[in-house]
């Protein structure tokens, strides 16, 4: 579908003024993206980032809700362990009421980097001087574009609201990765009123220049760390005395992908993250993993869910 199409359904003048909007956009935007990209921090640490988005959103116009009040007392999911200072308040929520009777609108952008070392080379963030300078953190899954477009939406947008109806909001969340942002959004009580909700990513194979509408196979997700407890002994001189729960872990490991062999469409199961004992003649008594399932539907996520813990608690107790 044309990036324009759905401009069909209004008047010729306004659909002309948006074309118009978004092609003198263009050149901000990548100056935008390229920055965040530049600067990647990971769910829940995103504080520059924010700091970006509430001054760009509350020059453009909007009523700005971040910091603690953003989410307020919401649980946060997958804090670090030693928080940096701002860590679990960030993203923010643009906001505004024409004060008319309408629906509410929300659209969904997310803001946070992942734990990967960035390419070099040809790579063209590299080779365009826009590289991650943060060591072991980049944005390889296009969030510093969703940041980038949502705050050309809400400038784009904000013209026309002074004669709109209804209620828009524009939603950074944190954290995305892993889905732990979105549950405390929802927690704080920011989706309850919405009457229309959608959110963007960039690729997934739709071709350049298009959008696509209510794509299939984005998979809903559940993420699960696991650690497992043994007893330390020395491997050499009393390996009987110990209790490896490093080769339980392996165990479970293999295991949990086995569980990913079904005819039920979208059904996945991945282990990201494995870490295990402290020295080579020590028998290790923690291993900790970290794996996630996905599927298309949410009966087959339930069951998914339901056997690999099955599996896991069944390796503890062996």
């Amino acid at each position: 579908m044309s990036n324009f199409s759905l401009l069909s359904s209004l008047s010729p003048e306004v659909a002309d003024s948006l074309k118009r909007a978004a092609v003198a956009q263009e050149p901000q935007v990548i100056a935008q993206r390229r920055a965040f990209h530049a600067s990647p921090e990971l769910g829940w640490q995103e504080v520059e980032t924010t700091f970006a988005l509430v001054a760009d959103l509350t020059q453009a116009g909007y009523d700005v809700v971040s910091g603690h009040a953003f989410l307020g007392d919401s649980v946060r999911m997958g804090m670090s362990a030693d928080p940096i200072p701002g860590e679990g308040d960030t993203g923010c929520i643009a906001l505004f009421d024409t004060g008319r009777p309408g629906p509410t609108v929300c659209m969904r952008v997310d803001i946070d980097a992942l734990p990967i070392t960035e390419a070099g080379g040809n790579h063209a963030p590299f080779a365009q001087g826009f590289a991650s300078t943060s060591p072991g953190v980049m944005h390889s899954c296009g969030h510093d574009g969703h940041a980038a477009i949502g705050l050309a939406t809400a400038r784009m947008l904000k013209p026309y609201l002074d004669t709109g109806r209804g209620r828009l909001k524009i939603l950074f969340q944190p954290a995305e990765e892993g889905g732990r942002g979105g549950r405390a959004v929802a927690e704080a009580g920011w989706m309850d009123d919405v009457d229309l909700f959608f959110a963007i990513h960039l690729g997934l194979g739709v071709p350049s220049d298009s959008a696509a509408f209510a794509v299939h196979g984005i998979l809903a997700n559940t993420r699960y760390d696991v650690t497992m407890t043994g007893r330390a002994s020395h491997a050499g001189k009393t390996p009987e005395g110990g209790r490896n729960a490093l080769i339980a872990a392996c165990q479970a490991v293999l295991g949990l992908q086995t569980m990913a062999q079904s005819s039920q469409p979208g059904i996945r199961v991945n282990v990201g993250m494995m870490q295990a004992g402290t020295a080579v003649n020590i028998v290790p008594d923690e291993a900790r993993f970290i794996f996630e399932m996905r599927a298309q539907e949410t009966e087959d996520l339930q069951s998914l869910e339901a056997r690999c813990c099955a599996f896991v608690e069944s390796i503890a107790q062996a």
